[in-house]
């Protein structure tokens, strides 16, 4: 199965792309956390970025369980700070 990923902020500015089609192995359930890992496996780029990242499925963050539809609107979240 194969999804297509938003990207933002510095995971965008990183791949050049405002988006990036991320395909799970044959059998693998398809998860938050099993899609973000394949996202780190095809983009090492990404890979320093994506261990403090989640994903959020039609725009709401959840959690690496949560599974994940074809039809799903899926996006990397990073983590934000202020001051």
């Amino acid at each position: 199965m194969t999804f297509r990923v938003l990207l933002f902020g510095p995971f965008a500015d990183a791949l050049r792309a405002a988006s990036v089609e991320v395909a799970l192995p044959q059998g693998v359930k398809a998860t938050a956390g099993t899609v973000l890992a394949s996202l780190a496996e095809q983009q090492p780029k990404l890979r320093p970025m994506l261990g403090s990242a989640m994903l959020a499925i039609n725009c709401e963050r959840v959690k690496p369980e949560t599974p994940v539809g074809p039809a799903d609107e899926l996006a990397v979240i990073g983590l934000v700070g202020g001051g």
